[in-house]
């Protein structure tokens, strides 16, 4: 795991302060400096890279395979009701949705919520990367195929205190996959549409200023390669700037120049080219486990 100064012009690399993980490490969530990380190998890790503070449990293997599927969206959030960290995760199997929370005496995931009986596209949109952990408003949002129209997709939510679930309306864009991540605190999606035969693509960046209420275009840009997938991450320091994470058919970073409107390569010395995954990170002293 890599740490990019807030220059994006060096990297720092971490040393994870627990034993090596057989497989693929993955983040499932990050809240006030703590990241929780999981790994093929069943273990589930909370760490502040900050204070280095960790507290590392290995999963009993019903538990792991939850935690291995690919149908699985997680957060890591803070309930302001009990006062606690809690890490959940939404799990689509076989037409149902399970909502599962970590639970530290059990040492395992415990369902606290069901939807039954729903679309297979629900289930399947959870394997998608088209939607990151979106928590906002104590909500947790991803998209699924708008009903009868496969071309459309629309935003369903579930309210993790008071298990309400239900829906939110999205830009309408026919024949274009959208995406939906968490940018500055507000509900974000993004839309890639081919233009000119192919030679040339146009993205639209939307955000939901007021939770609930109309969507307001942010920026448009242009770009000649083939990016289906787009996830703003954070602005600059002076926020003339976006930083974007690209995916497909290969994973980049770019500072979009909001005035200029033009794209700017990031090039971090020593940051790997395989594939990769991006997340907000804060720095913060905060003690997960007070």
């Amino acid at each position: 795991m890599v740490f990019p100064d807030p220059n994006l012009r060096q990297v720092r690399p971490r040393f994870f302060p627990f034993k090596p993980r057989k497989g693929f490490t993955f983040p499932l969530g990050s809240c006030h400096g703590t990241l929780a990380l999981g790994s093929q190998d069943g273990n589930l890790d909370f760490w502040n890279p900050t204070t280095n503070q960790c507290y590392s449990t290995s999963l009993a293997p019903d538990h792991t395979r939850a935690l291995n599927r690919i149908s699985t969206r997680s957060v890591l959030y803070h309930d302001t009701c009990s006062n606690q960290y809690k890490l959940v995760q939404a799990v689509g199997v076989g037409g149902i949705c399970e909502f599962q929370s970590y639970n530290l005496e059990a040492n395992g995931f415990t369902t606290f919520h069901t939807l039954p009986d729903i679309d297979d596209h629900v289930c399947h949109s959870l394997r998608s990367r088209r939607t990151l952990s979106c928590f906002v408003n104590g909500a947790l949002h991803w998209l699924v195929p708008r009903s009868g129209d496969g071309f459309r997709s629309e935003i369903v939510a579930l309210h993790l205190e008071t298990l309400e679930c239900y829906k939110l309306p999205l830009v309408q864009y026919r024949y274009c996959e959208p995406t939906l991540v968490v940018f500055g605190g507000l509900l974000c999606a993004t839309f890639s549409n081919c233009r000119d035969g192919g030679t040339r693509y146009d993205i639209d960046v939307w955000v939901m200023k007021e939770y609930g209420g109309e969507w307001t275009r942010l920026f448009n840009l242009i770009t000649p390669e083939p990016h289906k997938y787009v996830y703003p991450i954070a602005y600059s320091k002076n926020r003339d700037k976006v930083l974007l994470h690209f995916f497909s058919p290969w994973d980049s970073l770019e500072w979009y120049h909001l005035k200029q409107e033009k794209l700017i390569p990031v090039n971090i010395p020593g940051a790997p080219q395989y594939p990769f995954q991006a997340i907000l990170f804060l720095p913060s002293l905060v003690n997960y486990q007070s």
